[in-house]
């Protein structure tokens, strides 16, 4: 069971640590507004406490790290075993969006907004290669050639020399023989390649329901009523 908490828990939370206490054991439901206070942030970048598991929701709201809520998730993310940012716009505006959220998850990794750029120019083949996947057929032989030219960057060199990556060009080589559930599977382990594979994974319909019928749009003329003539002219 979860207990809805505001900003007065966390404080009593603050004290009690204070007074040299272990806390304990809560499973807390809070508002962003609820924690977003200086208080609060003193309080885990200063005591750290044990917990197991930090959830954030809508953490497209964490993406500048000059705010408070910000500020207090950074604090909360030293004293977590494990965090979980579940979010459906990463990217709101630019790919520094992106760059804090992953921050946030694995500060050694992603250290800099220009390392990062670095990584993304990287993965651009990864991401041109499922473009091409994603349309079948004789596409699969250019999604082919996008993965070789990881090989050619120090950043993914050592990646394209792996079994795996080995095996996946393997496959692409059925071309238009591969079936759609097979190519489902394969868009997914290329989809881990990624440089922000080990700590991003992206839940799409295709992946879910592999053999789903296809949607094609059409256009469909309906004539108006004479009101509704008047009302668009």
């Amino acid at each position: 069971n979860f207990e809805i908490v505001s900003g007065r828990e966390i404080a009593a939370l603050g004290a009690s640590l204070n007074r040299g206490r272990e806390p304990e054991p809560f499973r807390w439901i809070v508002s962003y507004e609820a924690v977003r206070t200086r208080a609060n942030i003193e309080i885990f970048e200063e005591y750290k406490p044990p917990i197991d598991l930090a959830i954030f929701d809508e953490a497209h709201r964490l993406r500048n790290p000059a705010t408070l809520q910000a500020r207090f998730a950074s604090a909360l993310a030293e004293s977590v075993d494990a965090l979980l940012l579940l979010t459906a716009t990463p990217t709101n505006t630019k790919i520094d969006d992106l760059f804090w959220l992953l921050h946030l998850l694995d500060p050694e990794r992603y250290s800099s907004p220009q390392l990062f750029a670095e990584q993304m120019l990287a993965n651009k083949p990864i991401v041109r290669a499922l473009a091409r996947m994603r349309r079948g057929g004789n596409h699969l032989q250019a999604a082919h050639e996008e993965l070789s030219a990881l090989s050619l960057n120090p950043l993914t060199e050592d990646l394209a020399s792996e079994a795996v990556f080995v095996e996946i060009l393997r496959r692409l080589d059925k071309g238009p023989e591969i079936s759609r559930r097979e190519l489902v599977a394969l868009q997914r382990e290329v989809s881990e390649l990624s440089l922000t594979g080990s700590v991003v994974t992206r839940t799409r319909k295709v992946d879910v329901f592999p053999d789903r019928q296809p949607r094609r749009a059409q256009v469909v003329k309906i004539p108006l009523t004479e009101v509704e003539a008047h009302v668009y002219q």
